[in-house]
């Protein structure tokens, strides 16, 4: 879970924009997520492909949790 503002301590996913087996770009919106104030959109850091989800919609998990699986591309 990305820190997606200066006070933010969790969140939770809302709703996946990618699913297993899409490519993924930096950059690209992977996920929209809530932060307690508001919904955000998610944005890739890497280039893969995404292996698997690793949290469920609506879990709280606290920031700097995995939300992801990516795979090297190739």
């Amino acid at each position: 879970m990305p820190s997606l503002g200066a006070d933010m301590e969790h969140g939770k996913v809302v709703e996946w924009l990618v699913h297993p087996g899409d490519t993924v770009h930096q950059g690209d919106l992977i996920a929209v997520v809530d932060t307690d104030k508001t919904l955000m959109d998610v944005e890739s850091f890497e280039d893969g492909i995404v292996r698997g989800y690793a949290v469920d919609l609506a879990e709280t998990v606290p920031v700097g949790t995995p939300i992801l699986s990516l795979a090297e591309p190739g």
